[in-house]
């Protein structure tokens, strides 16, 4: 139930800052202006998985622009996973539920031109990111170090706001219940605090 509240808490704050951003003047275009350097990116991202275990995971992230194509910076996930059972009969374990808090450090390539004035509203970018990752489930936690990629496509609605969906690749030196790798399809609201 918590993370519920949350949820709902970080969605209306992005739609806050979103609104902010464009105001009450509609803004109609076919073309956006790329954000140039020194421009901050600042997102909020929600994944769900429901086969068991289910989990859900809620992204924040600041990745400001080094120039037209480059992105440095970093994004804080958390995640919570439901208990399940394992086997059948009398053998069934019942799996605590756990969560997980991953600090990561970003790089993203966008894909538009370095010169034009204007560009698609429709960006494709790639990237690569190193995560920290502390776990617990019941009493027992850990803490685990890895390395993945990301890629997505930003959909800017206006110069301010862009909504993303984003494919999520990690690879963990260890993690609670051994599973090293982990995809997650994330999709989100980006705002954007041009300088």
């Amino acid at each position: 139930m918590k993370l519920t509240y949350v949820l709902a808490v970080a969605g209306l704050c992005a739609s806050t800052a979103a609104f902010a951003q464009v105001g009450s003047r509609p803004q109609i275009y076919s073309d956006v202006t790329p954000p140039e350097a020194g421009t901050a990116e600042i997102g909020i991202a929600l994944n769900a998985k429901l086969d068991k275990p289910s989990n859900q995971s809620m992204r924040v992230s600041f990745l400001p622009y080094l120039n037209r194509n480059v992105q440095v910076g970093g994004g804080l996930t958390y995640t919570h996973q439901s208990g399940y059972d394992v086997g059948a009969g009398e053998s069934t374990v019942y799996v605590d539920s756990s969560t997980m808090y991953t600090v990561d450090l970003l790089a993203n390539y966008n894909f538009v031109s370095a010169s034009d004035a204007v560009t698609s509203r429709t960006v494709p970018y790639a990237g690569v990111g190193f995560s920290y990752i502390h776990a617990k489930s019941g009493d027992v936690s850990a803490h685990a170090t890895g390395w993945g990629a990301q890629g997505g496509v930003k959909h800017f609605i206006t110069n301010d706001v862009s909504v993303f969906g984003e494919l999520n690749y990690r690879r963990y030196d260890k993690t609670i219940d051994e599973n090293k790798d982990e995809w997650k399809f994330f999709v989100g609201l980006n705002t954007y605090l041009r300088k």
